[in-house]
């Protein structure tokens, strides 16, 4: 039942993690980006998500999860926003046998889910406003999942043992973290005020594999600005920290070495590990949101690892 330990993982952790961007600086030139939407109007977008997985350069799976999600605001104040996000459908492909059909189960039972947050006047995502109900809908779908497993013939002892897991990951402050990944990173950039073809840097983290944090750097830029259009277009990217970072990633690997009974060689070259983050936004500068979000993250060890995708899409 290793497959199903894998999806509840999945489903149990931030789909995203990225922070938020550093302040920028004043300028004449600045390009402001602020959420500007009129209460009870109506957003429909699309997301796709996508997995691939190569070994030693070769292709050797493709999966993919595509969500329609309908994004409603419910109130604006001076305070900021009250937005609802709710996903209507929701489809898989690529997956095959006892995945697929777990997969299935979990797309039945998230249909329908809302979540409802709040924003500063900008558009900043600020927090959660119906936890009880998001932590409703993840009890839900852990037993969901936790059924097709029982009917797939897991064990009681591997379901029990899921379900006490699935518990410490569902603690309050872990839902409000896990449901604002999707709409933070859509919002990404609501408040920013950046100059253009300037490029900000920041310290940040990536999660290692293993566990743990990797020090690392973030950096964007406002590539592209058409006035006329009321369009801008920035690209961000995140990279492993390359003075800080090395020791990490060794004892990372030292620990995953050991573990199946091997040593990492003394002079291993660890350029062969690759982390990469790095996402394309295409914004709309008279509602503040995204026409186009596209978000990459690249995990690599010696042309073998896998390359995660998300893409956000507003749509007519």
């Amino acid at each position: 039942m290793r497959i199903a330990a894998r999806l509840l993982f999945l489903l149990l952790l931030p789909w995203i993690a990225i922070s938020a961007p550093a302040t920028a600086q004043t300028g004449a030139q600045e390009v402001a980006i602020a959420l500007d939407l009129a209460p009870g109007s109506v957003r429909n977008l699309a997301i796709l998500s996508e997995r691939q997985r190569f070994k030693n350069g070769a292709l050797t799976f493709t999966g993919r999860t595509q969500a329609r999600i309908r994004l409603t605001v419910l109130e604006r104040s001076a305070a900021g926003y009250r937005l609802e996000w709710r996903i209507e459908e929701v489809s898989t492909q690529g997956f095959q046998g006892v995945q697929a059909a777990l997969l299935d189960a979990m797309a039945r039972v998230s249909e329908g889910e809302r979540i409802e947050f709040a924003t500063d006047p900008s558009g900043g995502v600020t927090g959660l406003l119906n936890p009880e109900e998001v932590a409703a809908f993840y009890g839900r779908a852990i037993e969901t999942l936790l059924g097709a497993m029982a009917e797939a013939g897991a064990p009681a002892e591997t379901l029990n043992g899921l379900r006490a897991a699935a518990g410490a990951l569902t603690a309050p402050a872990r839902i409000q973290e896990q449901s604002l990944k999707k709409p933070g990173l859509l919002l990404f950039f609501a408040g920013s005020s950046l100059e253009p073809e300037a490029t900000y840097e920041y310290e940040d983290s990536l999660p290692l594999p293993g566990g743990g944090a990797l020090p690392a750097v973030g950096r964007f830029t406002l590539t592209e600005f058409d006035p006329a259009a009321g369009s801008a277009k920035i690209l961000w990217q995140q990279y492993p920290d390359p003075e800080r970072s090395a020791e990490a990633i060794r004892q990372q690997l030292e620990a995953l070495a050991a573990a199946s009974g091997q040593r990492l060689p003394a002079d291993f070259d660890l350029s062969q590990v690759v982390i990469e983050d790095r996402a394309d936004y295409q914004i709309d500068l008279a509602t503040g949101l995204p026409s186009l979000m596209t978000h990459s993250r690249q995990s690599a060890i010696m042309n073998s690892g896998q390359i995660e995708r998300t893409e956000i899409r507003l749509l007519p």
